[in-house]
């Protein structure tokens, strides 16, 4: 949609060009944007009903050219407006959205000088544009960035009554106590600025100590102790830094009515509560008395039924054993591994079977392989050969080919074919087997065999160069 820019009192004059010979009739409205009422070009006057002549008739000249010679004349208002044509022809009447006219009393459109000048007139370029001094604000006190905005040593920070409607009040449900360290005594051992009355308010809960000069450097600690009245903290160990007056002091819940055990409380409950614990220690010191020495066995000793029971095992194996067993010779000495295989190699029929079956097989492979792949020649289909040979007679008219740079279009396609003969594949049947149009077919109309040019019925989509296909 095009936008044009008009002077209060001027005339428009709308002009539509046909996009076929087949348009009858041409009509045009205007729409007010402000409150989507539409001109009666009747009584010259804007209205959300009733028009007499809501769409005014166009006259065409020979060129297809439709116009209204006696013009819109512009209200004197400053306004927007939105063109709308009717357009008959012989399907039927239908619509399309024209021009944005926007009007003003000189007819252009602000300039980035106007523009900037407007926003310095509201103060809106202090936002990215302009230093903001918090110290001296812009405008009005009462503003609104101005009253969520405070000075502080001249850098802009949320006042308070902005922040307190923040999510929980804009502070930490899990910090107990946000304070400093009034004094000293020790590393370990420090005064509050501010704290609870209760005794052992925050024992056990995790305390978080800043580094007044790095607040990048806090240390976490435990609270060991405390002293409501004179809201003394003892914890666990010294910080990383030295602490002194002045540092942050944060202390966490650690989780709501429990404190968070150590490590050593932890073993301590294990070893001291553990009943698992203490069965399998039993258990390994028994281990210990009736095995003795494992690693070397020095203890570990069969009593004569033990004895008893192992060597009648042992000859139940070997006799059930004893069918495959090696037999020793004369000497009682075993057959070695190569008497074994001498044996295996003179006297196995079953080795001696197979031999002449591999060579069976290998006088009949070589002649039929090729670079590894076997070649074969079907003979007969389903044990026709009169069915084999119209199927070789078939795939040699098969054309095999590939779209090339050119003209590649739906309904055209520039080839690498070498044939030279105008229409020669007319009539026949393309089939892709790559690209977007893989598996697709369509019939060929034309060919021109000087650019090996395709022309065929409509496609999908456009092939690619490289996209490969066949002609059946």
């Amino acid at each position: 949609m095009s936008t044009e820019r008009l002077a209060q009192s001027e005339t428009y004059y709308p002009g539509y060009q046909e996009a076929h010979s087949g348009v009858t009739a041409i009509a045009f409205g205007i729409r007010r944007v402000s409150d989507g009422q539409w001109y009666d070009f009747n009584d010259s006057s804007f209205k959300a009903s009733g028009w007499t002549t809501k769409h005014q008739a166009l006259t065409e000249d020979d060129d297809g050219l439709w116009t209204y010679d006696t013009g819109w004349p512009i209200p004197d208002v400053n306004a927007v407006y939105h063109l709308q044509w009717k357009i008959t022809d012989a399907t039927g009447t239908y619509w399309e959205l024209g021009s944005k006219i926007i009007v003003n009393s000189a007819g252009v459109a602000a300039t980035p000088t106007d523009i900037a000048t407007a926003l310095t007139d509201i103060h809106l370029d202090h936002l990215l544009a302009t230093d903001y001094d918090p110290a001296s604000k812009p405008g009005v006190a009462t503003a609104l960035l101005n009253e969520l905005i405070e000075n502080d040593g001249g850098v802009s920070r949320y006042t308070a009554n902005a922040l307190e409607q923040a999510p929980s009040g804009g502070t930490n449900p899990n910090v107990l106590i946000d304070t400093t360290i009034a004094s000293v005594t020790s590393q370990t051992v420090f005064v509050l600025t501010a704290g609870s009355d209760d005794d052992d308010a925050y024992k056990d809960q995790a305390i978080v100590v800043f580094d007044a000069s790095n607040s990048d450097y806090p240390s976490v600690r435990k609270c060991s102790g405390y002293v409501g009245a004179t809201k003394t903290v003892t914890i666990d160990s010294a910080p990383d830094f030295t602490i002194v007056g002045g540092d942050g002091v944060k202390v966490f819940v650690t989780a709501p009515g429990t404190t968070a055990p150590t490590v050593g409380e932890i073993r301590t409950e294990m070893e001291g509560a553990g009943t698992k614990l203490t069965l399998a220690l039993e258990d390994t010191d028994e281990l210990q008395t009736n095995q003795g020495n494992w690693a070397t066995a020095t203890t570990v000793a069969l009593n004569a039924q033990g004895k008893l029971d192992v060597n009648a095992e042992c000859d139940t194996a070997l006799s059930d054993y004893g069918a495959n067993t090696v037999v020793p010779d004369a000497a009682g000495v075993a057959p070695t591994v190569s008497e074994i295989r001498a044996e295996m190699d003179s006297n196995s029929t079953k080795l001696s079977a197979i031999e002449t079956d591999t060579q069976d097989i290998q006088s009949r492979i070589p002649a039929a392989l090729s670079g590894g792949n076997i070649k074969a020649d079907v003979l007969a289909i389903s044990g026709s050969t009169d069915a084999a040979d119209h199927l070789e007679a078939s795939a040699e008219t098969i054309v095999v080919g590939a779209a090339a740079t050119g003209t590649l279009s739906t309904t055209q396609m520039t080839t690498n074919l070498t044939e030279a003969t105008n229409d020669h594949y007319n009539g026949r049947i393309i089939i892709w087997t790559s690209g977007v149009l893989k598996d697709q077919a369509t019939d060929v109309t034309d060919y021109d065999g000087a650019t090996k040019k395709l022309t065929y019925t409509a496609t999908t989509e456009a092939p690619s160069d490289g996209d490969t296909f066949v002609l059946v």
